[in-house]
């Protein structure tokens, strides 16, 4: 079963505005998940929803070459009057205040007492990446932009594969005589990597089950070659390549919840085809307090960005003896969880 992952940010109640002024304060969009049904736009059953306080990103911002011409096949160049930096969101309404982060993307300091990002008037394009983790030089473009990508990490940012989450386009025109400043909503940003979400059932005589200190490993995704995949997410249809071979990493799922009557686990994987290789998911967990060992193996998949894969597993006691039924809808379309 697959689903789209979005997210972005909106603008705030705490951060401080001149009552009149020009121009306009920047914000973003949602979060959202729906399914999967066309590559141009995202479906209606998507929602949006705001991203956390504290949230981190990278936001580059272009102007036409030409300023009388600002249409998507125009040419752009990076503003000379807004460099690209980093940016929290703040206040229940996620206003895009400028920060500092460490090599992580967590802030550093106290952004509070900063200004939002204002713009003068004219035509501008957005390109934003979330967390603000550290950049690595590209050489050839003559910018620091690259962010490396590892297996377990989720990496949100503008994609134009989706209509919804492609790089927003506006005109900033504003009246010196305006009583109030206006705001600038971005488009939303997508998850660039997949997720694997797994589903832990008790079923018949089962009253407990719990992950075990070894945990559960789920083996055979992309390698992530160690130092991470490049991803160039500040020009137009760039985003992460659904690679075939190299599949020898494994990591481990380290969040779980009870969600209703079920145990969830989630990981981040790198995209991936995975069609002609097997990937391993060794449960070690603990059966109505008796530690368990299961190995699952999953083939011919195909691991999207911007997708989830939810996978069941039904634990069951029958005459003294533990069974494990394997439940793969991955592949199924159109299907509610």
């Amino acid at each position: 079963m697959s689903f789209l992952f979005i997210a972005g940010v909106s603008c705030t109640e705490r951060i401080e505005c001149p009552e009149r002024m020009e121009g306009v304060m920047v914000c973003a969009g949602g979060s959202s998940w729906g399914v999967a049904q066309t590559r141009a736009s995202l479906p209606l059953s998507a929602t949006v929803a705001p991203l956390p306080e504290g949230t981190t990103l990278w936001l580059l911002i272009e102007e036409p070459v030409d300023p009388d011409r600002h249409e998507f096949d125009d040419e752009w160049k990076i503003s000379p009057n807004y460099a690209m930096r980093k940016y929290v969101v703040l206040g229940k309404d996620a206003a895009l205040v400028p920060c500092e982060t460490d090599e992580d993307g967590r802030v550093v300091g106290d952004p509070s007492n900063n200004r939002p990002l204002m713009l003068r008037d004219g035509w501008y394009k957005f390109h934003a990446v979330s967390p603000a983790k550290e950049l690595h030089d590209d050489l050839e473009n003559d910018l620091s932009d690259i962010a490396l990508i590892h297996n377990g990490e989720y990496v949100l940012a503008t994609d134009t594969r989706w209509e919804e989450t492609a790089p927003l386009v506006v005109e900033v025109n504003t009246r010196s005589d305006m009583g109030s400043f206006q705001m600038v909503k971005l488009n939303p940003l997508i998850n660039q990597t997949a997720e694997m979400e797994l589903r832990l059932y008790m079923g018949d005589n089962v009253t407990d089950v719990d992950i075990l200190p070894e945990g559960v490993e789920v083996a055979g995704v992309q390698e992530d070659r160690g130092t991470g995949v490049p991803f160039h997410w500040s020009t137009d249809n760039s985003y992460l390549p659904i690679r075939v071979g190299n599949k020898y990493n494994w990591l481990k799922v380290t969040t779980w919840e009870w969600e209703d009557d079920c145990l969830v686990g989630r990981l981040s994987i790198l995209p991936t085809d995975a069609t002609t290789n097997a990937i391993f998911i060794v449960f070690n967990i603990s059966v109505n307090g008796v530690p368990t060992q299961y190995m699952a193996t999953l083939k011919t998949q195909y691991f999207e960005s911007a997708y989830r894969y939810t996978y069941s597993f039904q634990v069951n006691v029958s005459d003294g003896i533990v069974v494990a039924a394997w439940d793969n809808i991955s592949n199924v379309k159109d299907v509610r969880l």
